[in-house]
């Protein structure tokens, strides 16, 4: 048995223009089928795995419908989750 790995990142400033304190946990999922990231934002009860390949359809898709963000929180968002799954080594 291994250990599950993840990270925190701070969206109070990229996403939230602190204008409201949060916190996002990142884990990177290598034991499903195909390797998944699991983003978690416990402030607003929100979580979302989205597949390696082919990330940015599966961002697109996930948040297509998606309401509990205003549509600029929601890119600023997905350019958050990006950026992790980009530079997910350099964390």
């Amino acid at each position: 048995m291994e250990k599950l790995q993840g990270i925190v990142v701070d969206i109070q400033h990229s996403v939230f223009e602190n204008q409201l304190e949060a916190l996002m946990y990142v884990v990177k999922d290598v034991y499903a089928a195909d390797t998944k990231f699991i983003f978690s934002i416990p402030a607003f009860t929100f979580s979302i795995a989205i597949e390696e390949e082919n990330y940015n359809w599966h961002l697109e898709e996930q948040f297509r419908l998606e309401s509990l963000f205003q549509p600029e929180r929601k890119e600023k968002l997905k350019e958050e989750m990006r950026r992790i799954i980009k530079h997910w080594y350099d964390f």
